[in-house]
């Protein structure tokens, strides 16, 4: 369609108040440029779908984002629901999101919501503060065919943000946004009305099922807040998976329809990798562990009469990160287990394992030292660090042959055989830590002692 035509379309459908249907669908689509790049050649482009309806005599904004450039949100994070107030302000936590990653860091990009908050407060000249922002209405100005007014929001870095909301309604028809990530580079984000549909009582009901549906799938996850790894954990993967036929069968044919394929393809090669990791699991479990030993990053052997007789916790990571961004490979748990252990006396020895490709390579080892001393620095850890170019990885058994990520976390028996085997990062509580790992290692100690 034409952008005359996109306009015409546009305008006709939201000459309405939004107020006069059961609900109303919205569709923008948007852009992330840096600043000094083609704008043809976008970091991102996104699309938002929003459904403005309304619940217990209030109207809610139920969202869907989808991404294309730069990483972005795992599927539990792309969908949510904004409550508004009478004048549509959001009310809670809840904010639709870009997550863009730049230069190795992934930032959270929060977009202007498609109903202005203020829109109580737009006339001529008015201004107001919210936050950091300082708000000033312009004047009015023509956009896609709406009369709107111009707002800019401003900090005490100049201005922010411009927004071209309609008179009457408060939807916003268009919005761009400065944010700047990494080293102060500056990127420009805009979001375009696209199309507005309002909803007769059928077609409400319709998509009133995937939503409910989609909607308690997501309060059942129980995901923590800003969760930026797409894995979900054992329970999780399993409540996932008991409702993947009533969110495809309640999906079709609505806008949700592609959601739930995206959620149904990801469930299943989840599950198909934890159902490869539990069975690289069981190769190893209960029986004796390979032969090994373990160069310290100086290239000199780590004497391994130190853990003779010991149970001993293998924790296989790169050990570095450039730039150092969380959860650092969990690192910082396994240091704070270790001075408990020793705290308690208990006979256990930590070896972290570097495990990097370029470690094996002359030319490139010392630059991958200097990297992985870097981490040990920042985290302070006291745990020695043995380095591997991926020989004794494999040895025992790379997650990533079958799809699966590290950390690899392996616990040794005094007796030396293989105790616990698991794959990726832990589900953790700040105040349990690594509860699971633990457990294993005190149930090896146990197991030493005959008890």
């Amino acid at each position: 369609m034409s952008p005359a035509l996109l306009s015409l379309a546009v305008c006709a459908l939201a000459a309405a108040p939004l107020d006069d249907a059961p609900a109303t669908e919205l569709r923008y689509r948007g852009t992330l440029v840096q600043v000094g790049q083609d704008a043809d050649n976008a970091a991102k482009t996104f699309t938002v779908y929003a459904l403005v309806r309304k619940a217990n005599e209030q109207r809610e904004l139920v969202f869907l984002v989808e991404e294309r450039g730069g990483g972005g949100w795992a599927w539990p994070e792309r969908f949510g629901r904004v409550q508004l107030d009478q004048e549509s302000a959001p009310q809670g936590k809840e904010r639709i999101r870009l997550l863009h990653t730049h230069d190795g860091v992934q930032y959270p990009l929060e977009l202007v919501p498609p109903l202005f908050e203020f829109a109580g407060k737009l006339e001529e000249g008015s201004t107001w503060i919210d936050g950091k922002l300082e708000y000033e209405v312009v004047g009015k100005a023509k956009r896609q065919g709406h009369d709107c007014w111009q707002v800019e929001a401003s900090t005490n870095f100049g201005r922010n943000r411009t927004l071209w909301v309609e008179s009457g309604t408060g939807l916003v028809v268009e919005a761009k946004q400065r944010v700047f990530m990494g080293q102060g580079d500056r990127f420009d984000l805009s979001l375009e009305l696209e199309s507005v549909k309002p909803l007769d009582d059928d077609q409400v009901q319709r998509v009133n099922k995937p939503v409910a549906t989609l909607l308690k799938l997501q309060q059942d996850l129980k995901r923590k807040a800003d969760t930026t790894r797409p894995e979900l954990n054992d329970e999780q993967l399993k409540t996932t998976l008991a409702a993947l036929d009533a969110v495809a069968k309640e999906s079709a044919e609505t806008p949700f329809a592609d959601f739930a394929a995206d959620i149904t393809r990801d469930a299943r090669e989840q599950a198909q990798r934890a159902g490869d990791v539990g069975e690289l699991a069981k190769s190893f479990v209960g029986k004796p562990a390979p032969k090994f030993e373990l160069q310290a990053l100086t290239g000199q052997p780590l004497d391994p009469a130190e853990r003779a007789g010991k149970v001993v916790l293998l924790h296989f990571w790169k050990y570095h990160d450039d730039p150092l961004t969380e959860p650092y490979g969990q690192v910082g748990y396994i240091e704070f287990l270790k001075s408990q252990m020793e705290r308690r006396k208990l006979p256990v020895v930590v070896y972290g394992v570097a495990v990097d490709p370029r470690l094996g390579d002359d030319a490139t080892r010392t630059a991958t030292v200097r990297q992985v001393h870097k981490l040990i620095e920042f985290m302070n850890l006291s745990y020695p660090i043995a380095a591997d170019e991926g020989t004794l990885l494999r040895k025992f058994g790379d997650p990533r042959r079958v799809g699966a990520n590290l950390p690899l976390w392996m616990v040794i028996g005094a007796d030396g055989t293989v105790l616990h085997y698991h794959a990726g990062f832990y589900d953790i509580k700040p105040d349990e830590g690594l509860k699971q790992l633990e457990a294993a290692i005190l149930e090896a100690v146990r197991k030493q002692r005959g008890k």
